[in-house]
């Protein structure tokens, strides 16, 4: 098929070795000071575990359409991931090849979702390589970034489901997910990451949020997907731009985002000085003129006199 490179998918399994880690490696995971509840893991009730291997059957042998070469691409990573680093412990969730809620997030992972159950999602613009960030005419490539994303997805499966750690705080990228990801990355010779949030001595450590994009050696992903861009503060100020442009405009007028950005900017003046920002919020801070409503952002206000408290 030529819409997804199913042997380079195969090949790409075959970093799990079929030697499932001893998950007495995981021991420590949830245990730091910092960081989500977490427990021992959750029993899903009969009848959820029955549907989620059911939607998983039908995906693999009765799923039409354009999505699917990328859906079964996906389950299948799913399953090597799980069986070669989890033991097997997790249910399949539904996977689904769509639209992700963030601007131009690359997948993303849901606890309720389609069914009200588990649902990872990855974005139709990933797996197709229509995606501005890509170059869709390396299949092979476009097919190894598609499983890291299933990869990085599963791994908030497990968040959830095995250690059932709330990260919300770090966007889902805490100490539970951190170690999740060193674990396994131990053992595909990766670099350590850290989790989303830090203090200054971590700053130039990669973070959890991109893993294993970022990690990854320059060239993993042929000319699909540059790794060596994930160090381009100057290219993700533009992506996290385009990112929030792309979600305000689908709740917003064009007038509105103005206002509501002239108001960020002078709620949060003080706090992006001291954080080294000041020249990201510059052309906000010059327009003029700016009629700006009493009502918009009094959270944002109320957040920042509870901060300064």
């Amino acid at each position: 098929m030529d819409s997804i490179a199913h042997g380079d998918m195969f090949v790409l399994s075959a970093e799990n070795n079929n030697q499932p880690i001893d998950l007495t490696e995981f021991a420590e995971i949830g245990k730091t000071k910092r960081g989500g509840r977490s427990r021992s893991g959750m029993t899903l009730p009969d009848d959820v575990q029955a549907f989620r291997v059911e939607v998983e059957a039908f995906a693999l042998s009765k799923a039409d359409g354009w999505a699917r070469d990328y859906l079964v691409a996906s389950y299948h990573a799913w399953d090597a991931f799980n069986d070669g680093f989890l033991g097997g412990k997790l249910i399949p969730p539904v996977i689904r090849i769509g639209e992700c809620a963030h601007g131009l997030t690359y997948g993303q992972y849901w606890p309720i979702g389609s069914g009200g159950t588990t649902e990872i999602v990855i974005r139709n613009t990933v797996a197709t390589g229509a995606h501005p960030d890509f170059n869709a005419s390396d299949r092979n490539g476009m097919t190894r970034f598609l499983i890291d994303v299933v990869r990085h997805e599963t791994i908030h499966q497990a968040q959830h489901e095995i250690w059932q750690a709330d990260e919300s705080s770090w966007d889902g990228h805490g100490p539970v997910f951190r170690d999740i990801c060193n674990v396994v990355g131990v053992r595909w010779g990766l670099p350590s990451v850290r989790s989303s949030k830090c203090g200054k001595k971590q700053k130039d450590v990669p973070s959890s949020a991109q893993w294993p994009f970022n990690v990854r050696p320059d060239g993993f992903y042929g000319s699909a997907y540059p790794v060596a861009r994930l160090a381009d503060k100057k290219y993700w100020f533009t992506h996290d731009i385009k990112s929030a442009m792309t979600a305000l405009t689908s709740c917003f007028a064009h007038e509105e985002i103005a206002e509501i950005a002239v108001r960020i900017a002078q709620v949060y003046n003080t706090n992006a000085e001291a954080s080294g920002h000041a020249e990201r919020i510059e052309l906000v801070r010059n327009a003029e003129n700016t009629h700006i409503p009493k009502d918009i952002l009094t959270e944002q206000e109320k957040m920042k006199e509870r901060n300064v408290a």
